[in-house]
């Protein structure tokens, strides 16, 4: 029998050749393409993740700035207890130390800043300045006496430092 197509088919059992014409190309020709296209399909899947993946990978390095209420931002701080005082580190860069306020009242430290007027006006683009300055409110985890905190502000950190107050021991007296 010949296949006028195929002359390499000549060779081939009948049952081979006729599977070879069905398809109109070898099997193996077949699985190879079938394979290549899902091979394919894999890659552009992966590849239409790597830019969603990439923009999710460097929003984790952009720094958050958090609003308070009245379009202050919301400074870094940290709050931890050393030699029976509460210190209470606050990152306010830029800030002008006459506009920072310092408050406590009821185991909570609030402070507020404005930004330094000189740089405002000098980087006036700069997203920063948006905002109106720096608020926060921190919880303290004992009680202090305010009347005897102490702060420093240097290089865009404020230290607070806050002395744990002594608990006050009252005679309750028997009847």
């Amino acid at each position: 029998m010949a296949f006028p197509k195929y002359k390499a088919m000549e060779s081939l059992n009948p049952p081979r050749a006729l599977i070879l014409l069905m398809n109109g190309k070898p099997p193996l020709d077949e699985f190879e393409r079938a394979l290549r296209m899902k091979i394919e399909r894999i890659v552009r899947d992966i590849m239409g993740d790597i830019p969603s993946m990439i923009e999710s990978a460097l929003e984790s390095f952009k720094p958050v700035k958090r609003v308070a209420e009245g379009n202050f931002l919301v400074p870094e701080s940290d709050i931890y207890i050393r030699d029976g005082n509460i210190l209470a580190v606050i990152q306010i860069p830029g800030a002008q130390r006459d506009s920072i306020d310092i408050r406590v009242r009821d185991k909570v430290l609030e402070v507020e800043a404005g930004f330094s007027e000189d740089l405002a006006k000098r980087a006036s683009d700069a997203s920063i300045f948006r905002f109106r300055g720096y608020r926060c409110s921190l919880s303290l985890p004992k009680e202090v006496d305010p009347n005897l905190a102490k702060a420093t502000y240097r290089e865009g950190i404020l230290l607070i430092e806050l002395p744990i107050q002594k608990p006050k021991g009252v005679q309750v007296k028997i009847e």
